[in-house]
């Protein structure tokens, strides 16, 4: 593993400490609507195969899993192993699988509906691009994909907070990526 990746690895295990305070206040939803309205948009049915990728601490795919009941199958993939503990102490029923979400171990055709909510900014562009192929060959024909993303703070110090992780984990530029990247996938 290259030192960017263990650097990466060992911020997330430690953020993994404060993360939903963070984006608690990055995203001004202390109450988890956004991610609520965005489970509820999806429309997950008992019986489908829900994927959250960069699933951090595990809110979105708690949520999807509380919805379905036991009927259906919730995988919450991360790279950090913080994160993912944090997310097992959240819901056990979710199958949480550690793995780098640009090489990802499920064969094609095998979700319903994948989810990414407030980490695909933070992935470096070739991670991005890397990432939507790997949605596109995971999910089945007429899956869905859905991406939930902050809003750059107007508050000075979360501003620069955001800033600091885009310089060292992602990229500068998300908007930009966003316009000039997605056309060609």
């Amino acid at each position: 593993m290259d030192s960017h990746k263990r650097f990466r690895r060992a911020y997330y295990n430690l953020f993994s400490k404060i993360y939903d305070g963070f984006v608690a206040v990055h995203s001004r939803d202390k109450k988890k609507r956004l991610r609520e309205w965005l489970v509820e948009t999806a429309s997950p049915k008992p019986g489908m195969r829900i994927l959250d990728l960069c699933t951090g601490t595990g809110e979105v795919a708690a949520l999807v899993k509380r919805k379905l009941g036991p009927g259906g199958l919730v995988v919450g993939v991360d790279f950090s192993e913080g994160m993912l503990e944090v997310a097992k102490g959240k819901c056990p029923d979710v199958e949480w699988i550690q793995a780098d979400v640009v090489n990802l171990p499920f064969r094609d055709r095998s979700f319903d509906i994948a989810f990414c909510a407030y980490g695909f900014y933070e992935l470096k562009d070739w991670q991005k691009l890397e990432l939507l192929k790997e949605v596109r060959r995971v999910l089945r024909p007429k899956g869905r994909f859905f991406i939930m993303e902050h809003e750059e703070s107007d508050d000075p110090l979360i501003k620069f907070l955001y800033r600091v992780r885009l310089a060292t984990m992602g990229s500068f530029d998300p908007k930009g990526f966003m316009a000039k990247e997605m056309q060609i996938i």
